[in-house]
């Protein structure tokens, strides 16, 4: 059974676009919790564990994506500054990325609008170097609505026993759901400004809007590892989807 894991939900700040995002999203049960909520039991504990030892299997096919310096992409999408390993979902990922359930569950807490896997398959993704992260952005385009669950989160090399969390900053996920509306180059200014901090548990998952809320993945430390299940979805609300807002933002800006 999924238990929502409470979180502050500050007000929403910056500039009001009219339009920008729909009516039916901003109606939404996720975007009353601020764009985002943490669940644990989306995915229950065999699930979890059948798909850590999934992700250690794809492990020895992972790429590395490496950008040293975010470009100038302001809204979605772009080539943020990154450094982490990553490899496609195998047949336990794809079982939960395409089923019913999990289809119906997205669709009642994003406003009743369709939803749709944005692919075939999702990933893995390993933070297992120092220094391993992901950069203030937005979702690409094909991203309205990102489902994390973390698999791994410890200090040695992954198994599926029980593993401890690590201290400090290392691989929390930074989050501005009250800068939704800002362009990404002012949030990058002062990244302190705004922030929730969540460092997801084996487990946990959190579902997010995350071609609106930016977002960002601090830097592990020595000998951090962690790993997560990234599932991507589309999102239609009343004819206009999700992936033009960025396009919105930018018509007001012009």
């Amino acid at each position: 059974m999924n238990r929502h894991l409470a979180h502050a939900v500050p007000a929403q700040g910056g500039p009001s676009f009219p339009g920008a995002i729909p009516d039916s999203i901003r109606a939404s049960a996720l975007m009353q919790k601020g764009g985002f909520d943490v669940l644990a039991g989306l995915l229950d504990e065999p699930c979890r564990e059948q798909m850590l030892s999934e992700a250690v299997r794809s492990y020895a096919t992972a790429q590395e994506s490496a950008v040293a310096v975010s470009d100038r992409e302001e809204y979605r999408g772009g080539a943020p500054a990154r450094r982490f390993l990553s490899a496609p979902g195998g047949d336990v990922q794809d079982a939960s990325y395409h089923a019913a359930w999990m289809l119906g569950f997205l669709r009642e807490v994003t406003g009743g609008a369709p939803v749709t896997p944005s692919g075939s398959r999702g990933t893995y993704t390993y933070y297992a170097r120092a220094s391993d992260h992901l950069a203030i952005h937005r979702d690409v385009e094909t991203c309205d609505l990102a489902v994390v669950t973390c698999l791994y989160n410890g200090p040695h090399a992954a198994s599926a026993s029980s593993v401890p969390a690590t201290a400090g900053n290392g691989g929390v996920l930074c989050l501005y759901p009250s800068r939704m509306l800002e362009p990404l180059s002012a949030i990058r200014r002062d990244p302190a400004t705004g922030t929730i901090g969540v460092r997801l548990l084996p487990g946990q998952t959190i579902v997010m809007f995350g071609g609106i809320v930016p977002h960002a993945v601090l830097p592990i430390g020595d000998h951090q590892v962690r790993i997560v299940s990234v599932l991507c979805y589309r999102i239609e609300a009343r004819g206009l989807p999700v992936a033009r807002i960025a396009h919105a933002l930018s018509a007001h800006r012009s």
